[in-house]
């Protein structure tokens, strides 16, 4: 299967999205015609998470009107079924009327199959509320995962005329936080046995929604710290990650384990730690021994902002 992966210097993955050319005749104003969005993952170069854990393609259409003040308002159409990414392509059919202008929402993620009786439904990591073009953020969740990462895109039809659209992309809607500590306190908790084999982390202040039509996370944050349970970390190193819905700054405790099993031997908690959505927060340092002497770095895709951590 082709992969989805990720640039973590923050250039987004990115989901090449090209449709079927519709013949270019003359066609009746109102008649409704279908236009298949061939869904395709492009090669990227692969960094913590490859994004091959997105394997379902929920879509919705959502008809434009203006009232008489001129604001332009957007009512859900129809959400459509999800779609299997098989070998990294999957193909989404949607109708239109002609002449009318329209939004399309599209979200690839992770779905689990889940038994209900006896037949088996497919569950989002993140809910969609079609109606309010939102997906929720999750009370729960498990540390150091790629199933929380998400993607989607927003394609705008102006006066539909029966032709092809143009290509679009998805990006990463989710923010990614990661938690790197130095070769010198990698050694040194070595030394000490406390090397870490699993991390979890707490995280208050993020994002209780997102808004697919207008790509932001919403104002209102989770009302209890999510909980990101424990799971093995990535790597030497690398020893704790997540992705979330946030959009200003949150606190994040993180606590390392020596054991599956074990009680925390390593607590850390950390302030106003800046996030954003398609981008990626790096808090580095010492953690496991010596003075907590670290610095966030959050990068995007054009510089790095470098904050110094009391």
């Amino acid at each position: 299967m082709k992969r989805i992966y990720t640039y973590f210097s923050l250039i987004s993955l990115l989901l090449v999205v090209s449709c079927h050319k519709i013949d270019d005749i003359q066609r009746p104003a109102g008649e409704e015609l279908t236009v298949n969005y061939s869904i395709s993952v492009a090669d990227a170069t692969k960094a913590l998470n490859d994004g091959a854990d997105a394997n379902y393609v929920w879509y919705a259409l959502y008809k434009k009107s203006v009232d008489e003040q001129g604001v332009e308002k957007y009512t859900l159409a129809k959400e459509y079924a999800q779609v299997a990414l098989i070998e990294g392509e999957a193909v989404c059919p949607v109708t239109m009327m002609r002449e009318q202008s329209y939004r399309i929402v599209f979200v690839a993620q992770h779905y689990d199959q889940v038994t209900d009786g006896e037949s088996t439904v497919l569950q989002p990591i993140y809910t969609p509320d079609a109606e309010r073009h939102l997906i929720e953020m999750p009370d729960a969740a498990v540390a150091n995962s790629g199933i929380y990462d998400a993607f989607y895109t927003v394609d705008e039809i102006d006066n539909y005329d029966g032709k092809a659209v143009d290509p679009v992309t998805l990006k990463r809607l989710t923010a990614q936080v990661n938690f790197l500590t130095s070769t010198e306190d990698w050694n040194a908790a070595s030394d000490l046995s406390m090397t870490p084999t699993h991390s979890s982390v707490k995280v208050e202040g993020l994002s209780q929604s997102f808004d697919l039509l207008t790509g932001t996370p919403s104002v209102e944050t989770v009302e209890q710290p999510v909980t990101y349970e424990r799971s093995q970390i990535p790597g030497n190193e690398h020893i704790a990650s997540f992705f979330c819905f946030a959009s200003d700054v949150i606190k994040v405790t993180l606590d390392l384990y020596t054991s599956e099993t074990g009680a925390s031997n390593r607590t850390i908690v950390v302030d106003n730690v800046p996030v954003k959505s398609n981008m990626k927060t790096n808090i580095k340092g010492r953690m496991m021994t010596g003075t907590l002497d670290y610095q966030i770095t959050l990068d995007t895709a054009s510089s790095s902002q470098e904050h110094p951590i009391d």
